[in-house]
């Protein structure tokens, strides 16, 4: 997950955390429509995605659900549930991407609000001795910490969601984008006539959030496909998604904040 810094955390945390963590990891998370049921379960050992992962620059953990059909609350189960695994595998240095076809793009930006209302900032426990992958590694609050160096802000790098379906009573507060999420694209279409709403997105911070895309693809679909909803979310979508995870994860770490680059390193020892 990349980060600005925070209370006067430099560049120079990185290196450390490669001498008591190991190597950097990225985590992907790909919530997949409502293709059940049962809803809102693991798929693990999906098709491809450990290879994808085995190719990748840095350790890469890939985990992926089904959608869960309750797309009014940002504190389902479901949403707390997918939290608690970003927990266990979060790495300041490396990056988180979250994707969500249909319904599961619905609880994609679900669980990016609810990341943004309970887990802002990471505070990392210690760096005196290795901790191992089965050992907490920090903790994350709402908030940041008073007068601790070692506290950063997390964000989601990239969400891309595709032809999103929306509740027809709650699409306007759904469709927000907090602030942590640094930046997003978004496919849709509009010629399905069904009683959701595919529409663009709103980001909350347009300061803190770039979009990189966000089309109505009605033009893109071939006129005799049976489901344009199907074709932008099986076809389209993910596939001009892939070089956009492929460039974010095989960027350079870390994004600092221009306003902290002059504050004093901490000191180690």
């Amino acid at each position: 997950m990349s980060v600005e810094f925070v209370n006067g955390v430099s560049a120079e945390l990185i290196p450390y955390l490669k001498t008591f963590w190991g190597n950097r990891q990225d985590t992907v998370i790909h919530l997949e429509g409502l293709e059940g049921p049962p809803h809102g379960i693991a798929l693990p050992d999906f098709p491809g995605d450990a290879q994808w992962a085995s190719q990748r620059p840095f350790i890469t953990n890939v985990l992926r659900w089904r959608a869960d059909p309750d797309g009014s609350n940002d504190d389902t189960k479901f949403v707390t549930g997918i939290k608690a695994v970003i927990e266990e595998y979060f790495d300041p240095r490396g990056r988180l991407i979250i994707t969500g076809k249909s319904s599961g793009g619905v609880n994609a930006l679900q669980l990016c609000r609810h990341l943004a209302k309970h887990c802002g900032f990471f505070r990392i426990r210690k760096l005196s001795t290795p901790i191992f992958d089965n050992e907490a590694k920090g903790q994350f609050s709402a908030t940041p910490l008073d007068s601790t160096v070692f506290t950063v802000k997390v964000r989601i790098d990239l969400i891309c969601i595709f032809d999103a379906s929306f509740d027809t009573s709650g699409f306007v507060r759904q469709r927000g984008i907090p602030g942590m999420v640094r930046s997003y694209a978004n496919w849709f279409q509009t010629k399905d006539k069904d009683t959701q709403v595919h529409t663009t997105l709103t980001p909350l911070d347009a300061s803190m959030t770039q979009k990189i895309m966000e089309r109505n693809c009605n033009s893109d679909i071939p006129f005799f496909h049976r489901s344009p909803h199907v074709f932008v979310c099986k076809d389209l979508g993910p596939r001009e998604a892939t070089p956009m995870i492929e460039n974010e994860i095989n960027s350079p770490m870390p994004l600092i904040t221009p306003n902290l680059l002059n504050l004093p390193t901490p000191q180690f020892r």
